[in-house]
């Protein structure tokens, strides 16, 4: 290549960031840059256990925070909207607090060391995931608000569908994987059972 080829090489990748690229993927690169960054500094053991944790939260959250709404909504009337974004935080909060001091516990029964290389490559991957289901619990919560420039960020930014879809896809999996009662089922209960919509 010469450098000719090179310099508009170049300036075709700046062009297509610039028309493409919103400021959501920026943002959204820029944290899952971090979670790397983070996941090879606290290496794969510390960073493992909080990938469980955020899948924890995604699938409860996600289950049940409508379920509870309406329980509520039942009880008080309160907007359902905010409702919902107030108990998505509640869950996410009471969920995160027990769930890691649930695993801090199981954390002194298990350590597993791992050679360097390995447990900083692995804590980078996981780092990386880590950050992307945080964006894309972040995300499912921005798409709750009834605010049309918000939904209009998700609409165009390139890596906006891809958060959006993160969560749900990642709570439906682990519905259909996980063997749950029926009776402890919150909004997968309706999407298993036709009849009861």
């Amino acid at each position: 290549m010469d450098l000719e080829t090179i310099r508009l090489t170049i300036n075709t990748w700046w062009e297509y960031l610039l028309i493409y690229v919103s400021l959501f993927d920026l943002v959204a690169m820029f944290l899952c840059l971090i979670g790397v960054v983070l996941g090879v500094r606290r290496g794969m053991t510390k960073i493992f256990s909080s990938v469980i944790v955020i899948l924890i939260v995604q699938v409860v959250t996600l289950e049940y925070y409508g379920f509870l709404a309406a329980w509520v909504y039942e009880r008080m009337p309160v907007p359902v909207k905010i409702l919902e974004m107030i108990l998505f935080w509640a869950i996410v909060f009471v969920v995160t607090v027990v769930s890691r001091i649930i695993l801090h516990v199981f954390s002194f029964l298990a350590k597993i060391n791992f050679p360097t290389f390995v447990n900083s490559l692995g804590g980078s991957v996981f780092g990386g995931i880590r950050a992307a289901m945080m964006v894309s619990l972040l995300s499912n919560f921005l798409l709750m608000i009834p605010y049309e420039p918000i939904q209009k960020i998700y609409e165009t930014a390139v890596s906006g569908p891809f958060f959006s879809r993160l969560s749900p896809e990642i709570h439906k999996t682990a519905m259909n994987l996980l063997p749950v009662p029926d009776q402890f089922r919150g909004v997968s209960k309706a999407e298993s059972n036709p009849e009861s919509q």
